[in-house]
Formats: structure tokens, sequence, C-alpha cells
């Protein structure tokens, strides 16, 4: 089974493939024997600056032996060196230890590097939770984490992992299962006993804060965040966990509940009221959809609100609470929800706990920021003398190649494609009859709209663009399995109509609708000339 980004070797006399080692050389002096545990000699490397000791009748793990680390939390990494008691080998294995080191780049939470390490050996075969544990060694934070697994042969895995800085260290000590108890002392000596030269020697454990009895807190310092969770969910496996979610947690057991959290960058404050409709608009068109409550709230100084409906999730009833936060131009959503639904009155308190503990660095703790319109700078003209148009899109847009169109549309500009926010704009223009407004164009269009897939309509509103008459036609369908919200501009002048087209998917829609009306106002018809096949 694959292990994900970063692999540890696990030495086992069982072993038939032999891992290329990937160390460096390393400059070893002579043991220090007087700062060794008794029984212990104590291995120093100034080249990679540790020490650690390992009992005397141990070896040190021949250098071809060592499986080498692709990477560690997103660190470049290797096992340094290892050790390992050939003549204490039983059950089929031989219990060993190896020291990794990796060069991250930026700090990270401790916990976090915990989460990640566990979610990757819960893809083991065989894999069995046994205990985590905080503890202090040469003054730096570390946890202690037990597992078994039978991926390469049946055995305990004791992971001590410690972050110092922008580095993090690795120490997996290995055995039989059946072993694990008479060697613990000697792989906790053997942890105890690890010393980087240099290293705080006043620093204290920092486990996750308990916020009431039953909970600990998720940090995440490099998204500026922290939540609570109860102590007996897990982390959410990865192949369940949406890509762009920050975290994931879950219970297990008959009812299943789920906790993520979600964080965007706007280029512009939204309003809580058109980001509330907007979702509320995208799950309406759900399979079971019930709306049950809506309410505005404050977490930790910044207003949001709370919306809690009810869908179809995998064909069983399921209650979902959204929690919507705007923090500058930042938004946050912290999802919850529980199958099967009528369970939500079992975990109602539960999800208000986690709620009210979100916290995020720096956050406000007065007055919201206000409201203010999308930036025009950044912005480049389109020009069109044939047709006779001009209108503004982002410098960072690229625009759409002409096949992809119908014959109508003479332009248009697309971002993020290939990615989890689509969003498109289009310029089409129409010969129209003598006589017709904006309202007989809208009129003549709207019944072909309505005939889409899961078509909602959403809003109509008149508007003036550059002097010229238009319509602002809102409203959600559905395209080849995926909603998509769409922004209409209608205008009528002379003999053509013209329609501007703006799409994205409906839950980044508000990310980009002030854009989409910026560029919509840019739009100015320069020369009035008939368009003609």
């Amino acid at each position: 089974m694959k292990r994900g980004k970063w692999y540890w070797g696990l030495i086992s006399i069982a072993l038939v493939t032999l891992l290329a080692a990937n160390a460096g050389c390393v400059t070893v002096v002579a043991p220090d024997q007087t700062a060794s545990p008794s029984g212990f000699i104590t291995y120093n490397d100034t080249t990679n600056g540790f020490s650690i000791s390992y009992p005397k009748d141990w070896e040190k793990i021949p250098q071809t032996l060592i499986g080498g680390v692709e990477s560690l939390l997103g660190g470049a990494g290797n096992i340094i060196v290892g050790f390992w008691a050939p003549a204490k080998a039983e059950y089929g294995f031989t219990p060993n230890f190896t020291v990794a080191k990796a060069s991250l780049p930026y700090e990270q939470n401790l916990e976090a590097g915990y989460e990640e390490i566990k979610l990757v050996a819960e893809q083991e075969e065989g894999y069995a939770f046994i205990s985590k544990d905080y503890m202090t060694i040469d003054g730096i934070s570390a946890i202690k984490y037990v597992y078994r697994s039978s991926e390469i042969s049946d055995s305990t895995q004791m992971y001590i992992l410690l972050m110092q800085g922008k580095v993090a260290w690795l120490i997996t000590l290995s055995c039989a299962p059946q072993s694990f108890n008479s060697l613990e002392s000697t792989f906790d000596t053997i942890a105890n006993s690890f010393h980087i030269p240099g290293a705080a020697t006043t620093a204290s454990p920092t486990p996750p804060t308990t916020i009431q009895s039953g909970f600990l807190t998720y940090n995440d310092t490099t998204n500026g965040f922290s939540i609570s969770y109860p102590k007996d969910w897990e982390r959410a496996p990865q192949d369940i966990t949406p890509d762009d979610a920050l975290i994931g947690f879950r219970s297990l057991g008959t009812t299943r509940t789920m906790l993520l959290v979600y964080k965007s960058f706007l280029p512009y404050v939204d309003n809580l009221q058109t980001a509330y409709e907007d979702m509320k608009t995208v799950h309406e068109a759900e399979a079971g959809y019930l709306f049950i409550s809506k309410d505005d709230i404050t977490i930790d100084g910044i207003p949001g609100f709370k919306y809690v409906f009810q869908v179809d999730f995998n064909g069983s009833p399921s209650t979902l609470v959204y929690v919507y936060l705007v923090q500058g131009n930042s938004d946050w959503l912290v999802q919850l929800g529980c199958t099967p639904a009528q369970s939500y009155t079992q975990y109602k308190s539960t999800f208000d706990t986690i709620i009210n503990s979100f916290h995020i660095s720096g956050a406000a703790t007065s007055t919201p920021p206000p409201v203010t319109s999308a930036p025009s700078s950044g912005l480049l003209t389109y020009t069109d003398n044939i047709k006779g148009f001009s209108i503004a899109y982002p410098k960072d847009w690229e625009k759409t190649p002409q096949e992809l169109f119908g014959e109508d549309v003479i332009v248009g500009f697309y971002k993020g494609i290939d990615q989890a926010d689509p969003s498109v704009y289009t310029v089409s223009v129409f010969e129209r009859s003598s006589g017709m407004t904006v309202e007989d164009f809208y009129g003549a269009l709207r019944p072909e709209f309505e005939t889409w897939e899961d078509y909602s309509f959403i809003a109509k509103n008149n508007l003036t663009i550059n002097g010229i008459a238009a319509i602002k036609y809102t409203f959600v369908y559905r395209n080849e399995g995926n909603l998509m919200k769409v922004m209409l501009i209608l205008l009528a002048k002379d003999n053509s109509a013209w329609l501007l087209t703006f799409g994205s998917s409906p839950e980044y829609f508000a990310t980009h609708e002030s854009t989409f009306n910026t560029i919509a106002s840019s739009f100015k018809i320069i020369d009035t000339i008939k368009y003609k096949e």
C-alpha cells in the first residue's frame, strides 16, 4: 500500500527489499560514555547536530538497509542513522530504531505534524492505534505515538516527533508486538537521551488546550486558526476530506459526524447576506433539502451567520451546519454534519461548543472592517473596433480560444477553468428587430434558460451601463453534472443586442461577483456597427 508523500523504512529480518540509503556523510566523534545512561553508549553526529544513546549490545544498522525518506511534513529530509539488536530478534522481527531529520519550508505546529503522520500511518495494512502521549525531550515539546502495523511485517511502531523551528525530527522505534511491553522502557530511555546541542532547556510541553472536559484544540499556525474537537474524534482520512479543506475530523460509530474548516481569499470584503443567499440557493437545488434555521452570530469578535439545513447525503438524510465568517478579505467556513439527520438533536450542543471554540489568530475584537468595492486597478481593456465595443478584464485572466465558442460569441476571458474555482465571461452580439427593447430581449431569452437542467431563478435587476438601459439576470443551472451560477447582462441599442455572460461555481460566485460587476460596468459601445455573419 502506498504511504503517501514520505516513507519510513521498517527494518526487519523478514525484509526482502533493500532500500538505498539517502543520508549524506556523517561525522562521528568519540562516544561520550559519561553522558550515557547505564548500559548505553552515546552516538554523536556533529554534522546533523544531535546525539542519541543506544544499548551497548545493539549494533549500527548497515546503511544499505536503511530506508530513505522522500519528505517529512513537506520538508526535504532523510533517515540519518539506525541501530538494532540482532541478538534480541524474536517473533520474526529485530528490535531497532532510526533517527530522521527534515528541513521544513516554514515553522509548523507539533499537533498538525502528528496528525499528518497519523493520517499516513492509518493507510498501512493492519493499522491499529495504541496510544498518544505528550513529553519533553531535551527541553523540546514532543509527541509519542504508538500503533501496530503489518505493512511489511507485523510490528509495533513508536514514533517520537519533535519540532525545533524549521526542523522536524522523527525517532522511529520498532519491535514485534509481543516484545513491546518488555522493550518499551528501553525505547523510552533511547528517546529521552536524544539531545540537540543548543536546544532550549526551559520549554514546556504544549499539548492541545482543553477548552472543556472531553475536548482538544487543533492549532494551525500556517493558516492562522485553532478549533476544538471531541477527544474521541479522529482526523478524517484524506480520501474523504475535500482537497480545499484545511482540516477534517470525524467520529466513528453508527452515527457519523464530520467537521471541516475552509478558508479563501476575496478580492473585496464580502457581504454576509449575499453570501447566505448564494449558499442557500445552491443547497435548495439539492435532493432532500429542508431549511431548519439561520442565525446571525459573532465568533471570536467576527460577524457571521449560522445556517442549518437538511439534505440527502449518499441517499441518507443528513443535517448540515454551516458557519460562515468574514474577516477583512478572508472568508471562513466551518462545516459540521451528522447522519442520520435526526441525530442533530443529540449533537447540537457538541457542534455549538466546536463553533464557539473557533479562533483566528489576530482576529478583530471590535468593529468589523467596512464593505468595500472591488478595486478597478489590475484591469486591462479589450477593444474591438470592428464590432464596436470595449470591455475591461483582469490582467491575470486569459483569452478563451475562439473555437470553444458558438458563432454569436465575439470574445471571452477565463480564469481557473482547470481549477476548483472556475470563472469565465463572454461577450456576444445579436441582430435585433427595429424597436426591440432590452425587456423584449430578456423576454425572448429567459424561456430558453428555463429549460436547462436544474434551472433556478435568482434575480432580475434593471440598471444602466454607460447610458444604455440594461438588465442583470442571475440564475443557477446544472452543466454536465456540475452546478453553475450565471450572471447575464443584457443591453440593446440601435440594431444590436448585447449579452455579457459571467459564470462560476456557486460556492465561489460571491468571491468574483464584485469583479464581474466591475467588468460589466466597463462595457462601452464605441461604434454602433450592425453585426453581420
